[in-house]
C-alpha cells in the first residue's frame, strides 16, 4: 500500500526501490505532496532520492513545491555540477509551468468562446 510506500522512502535501501516507489506514488493520481515534503525535509536520503522526489512535487499543486523545487535545483547544481541530480527538480518546475500554461489557455477559451 502506499502507506507502506511513503514509510520506506524514509530511509530506502536502493535507488531503484526510490525509482519504483516514484512510478506508484505517481499512477496512484492522489496527492502526497505533504508526505514527500516530510520525507525531503526530515531524512537523510540519497541525492538522488530527492532530485526523484522533488520531480515528483511537480505533479502535484502545492504552494510550496515551487520554492522548494527551486532551491534544491539550485543547490545541486552548486553542490552537484558533476551529477544529473537537479534534473529532477528541473522536470518538476517544468511539470509545474506546463500545468499553469494549460490552464491559462483553458481560461482564455472559456472567456473567447
Amino acid at each position: 500500500s502506499i502507506p507502506l510506500i511513503i514509510n520506506g522512502l524514509k530511509k530506502p535501501k536502493s535507488s531503484q526501490f526510490v525509482e519504483i516507489a516514484v512510478k506508484i506514488i505517481h499512477a496512484s493520481g492522489k496527492d502526497y505532496s505533504r508526505q514527500i515534503f516530510e520525507i525531503i525535509q526530515n531524512n537523510q536520503i540519497t541525492p538522488y532520492a530527492v532530485s526523484l522526489l522533488c520531480m515528483l512535487l511537480g505533479f502535484y499543486e502545492n504552494k510550496k513545491s515551487e520554492k522548494i523545487l527551486w532551491d534544491y535545483y539550485h543547490y545541486f547544481n552548486e553542490h552537484f555540477h558533476n551529477e544529473t541530480y537537479s534534473d529532477g527538480p528541473l522536470l518538476g518546475l517544468i511539470e509545474m509551468r506546463e500545468r499553469k500554461r494549460e490552464e491559462l489557455s483553458k481560461n482564455q477559451n472559456i472567456t473567447m468562446g
